[in-house]
This record gives C-alpha cells, sequence and structure tokens, in this order.
C-alpha cells in the first residue's frame, strides 16, 4: 500500500496540479517579498497567537514609556527656560546695595563741592540749601545760579539746569513752589545726576538732603552709622 505522500502526490498529478514543496530560499521576484515578509510576522506554528500580541503590546507600552519621559523632560526644561527669561530682566537689573549711614559726605557738582548730608528714606526728592538765586540762559536753556552758605559760614556757588518747579507741603504748612534743577551728586563711588530742589535750609544742621531719588537701588540706610563711606568718583575733586 503507497504511503500517504504518494498518495496525495499522485492524486494532485492526476489532477493536473503539482504538490506545492516549499522553498528555503527568499524569493527574488518582484511583489514576492512582501509575501514573504507577511509569512515572516506570522505567529509559529504551534505557540499561543496571544502571547505573541501580549509580546508585541508589551514592547509598544515600553517604547510609550520611553516617549511620555523624553515628553516630560523637554517640557520640564521648556518651563524652566521660559522662567528664567521672564525673570533674567530683574537678576540683570539687580545692583550690589551699599550700606550708608544716616549722615554721609556728599560732593555736589562738577568740579564740586562737599557737604555734610543726611539721608532720607522718606523724601521722595533730594534737597540743597539756596540763597542769592538768580536766573541765567545758556544755549536756548534756563539754568540757576545759587549759593549755598554753609554751617561753617563759608559760602560756595553751584548752578544747575532748571528742569521744573515743584510744589512741597512740609507738614501742618502751606505747600511752597521751589525750583527743581540738575545736579551731579557723588556718595562712596556712586555718583548720578538727579533732580534736587533748591530749599531754604537756615536753621537745619544738614545743607544738603539726599532723597529716594539718589539713593533707590544703590544704597541701603543704617540710622546707627555715620560717615560710612568716602566719595571717591572717578574725575570728582571735591574742594
Amino acid at each position: 500500500m503507497p504511503s500517504l505522500p504518494a498518495r496525495l502526490s499522485a492524486d494532485h498529478d492526476s489532477q493536473g496540479v503539482g504538490f506545492p514543496v516549499p522553498s528555503r530560499t527568499r524569493p527574488t521576484e518582484a511583489g514576492s517579498g512582501d509575501a514573504y515578509r507577511s509569512r515572516k510576522r506570522r505567529p509559529v506554528a504551534g505557540s499561543d497567537p496571544a502571547r505573541h500580541w501580549c509580546r508585541c503590546s508589551g514592547a509598544r507600552h515600553r517604547d510609550d514609556g520611553k516617549m511620555t519621559d523624553s515628553l516630560s523632560f523637554l517640557l520640564h526644561h521648556l518651563l524652566l527656560s521660559f522662567l528664567i527669561a521672564l525673570a533674567w530682566p530683574a537678576w540683570a537689573d539687580e545692583r550690589p546695595r551699599r550700606v550708608a549711614g544716616l549722615i554721609e559726605r556728599v560732593v555736589v557738582g562738577s568740579p564740586g563741592a562737599e557737604f555734610e548730608a543726611k539721608l532720607d528714606t522718606g523724601a521722595d526728592l533730594s534737597s540743597i540749601d539756596a540763597t542769592e538765586v538768580t536766573r541765567t540762559r545758556r544755549s536756548g536753556r534756563t539754568w540757576i545760579d545759587f549759593t549755598v552758605v554753609r554751617v561753617d559760614g563759608s559760602r560756595v556757588k553751584l548752578s544747575g539746569r532748571l528742569v521744573r518747579h515743584a510744589h512741597i507741603k512740609r507738614g501742618g504748612d502751606a505747600t511752597t513752589q521751589r525750583q527743581v534743577v540738575l545736579l551731579e551728586l557723588c556718595m562712596g563711588s556712586v555718583s548720578r545726576t538727579v533732580e534736587v530742589s533748591l530749599a531754604n535750609r537756615e536753621g537745619l544742621d544738614y545743607d544738603v538732603l539726599v532723597g529716594r531719588n539718589f539713593l533707590s537701588g544703590y544704597f541701603m540706610v543704617d540710622p546707627a552709622r555715620h560717615r560710612a563711606l568716602t566719595p571717591n568718583c572717578p574725575g570728582r575733586e571735591a574742594k
């Protein structure tokens, strides 16, 4: 009795159909590569399709986890860069603040005259004692020439460009109008040109009052200290 393969081969031959012989070589004909790859993707005979799907699904979950971690890392750094960019102007503008005492030596004007000044963080404007005030015109602008009589009786002549008039009210007194000029002040190593109001400080202990418009952003005032700084601005020589 013929064997089963022989009988199948005979049946196929009798019908004019050859028995298919599996090929162990990779197809090289056009279009046959896709079929070969699709066959290779199929689960191995006898394997559990559910296990094959679980292995693929697990790999996909691991890849998704890695992608989620990378995306979270990128978003974290983008947010950090954004916050740094927002805060940078404030950091860039932050200056080291010097500690000044309640009473400091200040050089006023150029070339400059040195005065003892009182620092007042409650005053918006700086002010200076002024007498013998006169107006002059220079290059189409108004300048104020004035004299400061020091506490010791010596006299110093200064001048500054007029920028505006300020209305000042002190306590319960009536509002007074003061001329405001631009003057260069030097305290410690800081030199700034600020608005200074011309006032009558007769009877007061100090000829110059330094306000917030000069101190802000540059100095902290310690009321327990006096003369903590020495004027040392380049090109400024006090007399």
